[in-house]
């Protein structure tokens, strides 16, 4: 059962918290203009004609206002020295935020020069595995990963996966330099620093090797209506149930489909308003071949919608959408699995640009989301198992933006399927979200999807259809 949970991003995340501290020493500069500006008014009192006009008639009492006005704006506690300190502290934190923005790229930068002296050295070594394998060290290494040590270790170490993902790009790169022959080797080993220039990404690097497949073409067909499908969901938990049961609902030759669920809910008004839930499963067969591709939730969408390329899958949500009746204006909210976060993510920053539908939520849950851009108008809630391997492979942790909250949890089967599957692994780190009604993050997002959860008790019509995309050429 999992217990606890990590959460960073959202309305108590780190971005708001710059943002604030940015805010405040805007407000303390104001005060500080204005408290400047009042002491020069003061100041001019003491010019007031009328006031040395009373110089002869009461030098004691203009000695005593003119003695009060300098101590209000030039005294020890006075309006000129409390402008000061009011600035200072504004500078202070305007230097606050520029450190901990510093930080923060510089804790980014280090683990960038950690992953190129990685890849660097194993690229270097690359010549030597055909002596490597044979050795007594090699066979014993080939001799454990044949065992099936490697899921266990896998599952144990998940942040192997991290650093794998990271290092990729510059190792990609290498190899790319090595495959030009001596040339290329001599190089490698006179400027190592030249290995991380083609591969400068892992975007970059995802695009290169998705153009290994072809790119696909989206075909859509109705499945007609769901009637086991879960009631309205009140909750995250039961956001995550209802993408299990599709996910139990899609294999074989259906393992392309998806539901898109239409909410209506009658107000006090007599008004009908509808919102939908759209649940997108992730891969099923890898299919990595790529002279057969018959389902578009494969390797090559892994591939395509990390490096931020056109996916077919997101123009079969498209078309799914389009023939479901989805309207421009009304809210959507998209959940999906691995690859089904991926794609929704990529699917949600496409509307956003073009206006085609209103994604407002995306829920993920094992999806590598960490380098994806979330738009403005979309907020994000990504669930993450600390010992599923999956959503490490994008090689970095998810920013602190302030419409993107991450839970992170530990939940641990020993097995790498088993911690990133929905039923052993997600529905308890939903059912973990559920019970924590006191961080401010949470709260926030769960207000604002409020046109998607349902509080027990309030009446809501839900009509789930069935979709199923798949490659047709």
């Amino acid at each position: 059962m999992t217990s606890t949970i990590d959460v960073s991003g959202g309305a108590g995340g780190l971005d708001v918290e710059y943002d604030d501290l940015a805010a405040a020493a805007h407000v303390l500069e104001l005060a500080a203009l204005d408290v400047a500006d009042t002491a020069l008014n003061a100041r001019r009192i003491l010019a007031d004609t009328g006031l040395l006009a009373s110089a002869v008639l009461d030098p004691g009492g203009f000695a005593r206002v003119e003695a009060a006005v300098l101590a209000a704006v030039l005294g020890p506690h006075g309006l000129l020295l409390t402008a000061g300190r009011l600035e200072g502290r504004s500078l202070s934190l305007h230097a606050a935020v520029l450190r901990y923005a510093a930080a923060d790229r510089l804790d980014a930068r280090l683990d960038d020069l950690r992953h190129w002296a990685e890849s660097t050295a194993l690229v270097l070594s690359l010549p030597m595995l055909p002596f490597l394998a044979v050795s007594p060290a090699g066979i014993a290494t080939a001799g454990w990963v044949r065992g099936g040590h490697l899921d266990g270790f896998l599952s144990a170490h998940p942040g192997v996966a991290e650093e794998a993902s990271g290092a990729a790009p510059s190792l990609l790169a290498g190899i790319l330099d090595l495959s030009l022959g001596p040339a290329g080797l001599i190089a490698a080993l006179v400027a190592p620093g030249h290995l991380a220039s083609p591969g400068s990404s892992l975007e970059h690097a995802a695009g290169l090797v998705a153009m290994l497949y072809p790119a696909g073409s989206a075909t859509v067909a109705g499945r007609g209506t769901d009637t086991s499908a879960p009631p309205a969901p009140r909750n995250v938990g039961d956001l995550i149930t209802a993408l299990g049961h599709r996910d139990d609902l899609s294999q074989g030759q259906g393992q392309g489909e998806i539901d898109i669920r239409r909410l209506s809910r009658v107000g006090a008004d007599g008004a009908t308003t509808t919102s939908w839930i759209v649940d997108l499963p992730g891969t099923k067969d890898w299919q990595v071949d790529p002279r057969r591709r018959d389902h578009l939730n494969d390797l090559a969408t892994n591939l395509t919608t990390m490096a931020g390329d056109h996916s077919a899958r997101v123009d079969g949500l498209t078309r799914a959408l389009e023939l479901a009746g989805v309207g421009r204006d009304e809210p959507v909210m998209l959940v999906g699995h691995s690859q089904g976060g991926l794609v929704a993510m990529r699917a949600a920053e496409q509307y956003a640009q073009d206006g085609r539908f209103t994604v407002t939520h995306v829920v993920t849950a094992g999806s590598p989301i960490a380098r994806m851009p979330v738009p403005a108008s979309v907020s994000v809630l990504a669930l993450e198992n600390r010992y599923d391997v999956v959503p490490q492979l994008d090689g970095e942790t998810s920013p602190p933006d302030a419409n993107r909250v991450t839970v992170v949890f530990e939940s641990q089967s020993c097995d790498v399927g088993l911690n990133h599957a929905i039923s052993t692994t997600y529905l308890g780190g939903a059912a973990a979200v559920d019970r924590d009604l006191t961080n401010p993050s949470l709260a926030a997002w769960r207000a604002s999807a409020g046109a998607f959860l349902s509080p027990a008790g309030q009446p809501v019509t839900v009509d789930t259809t069935v979709w199923d995309i798949r490659n047709g050429g």
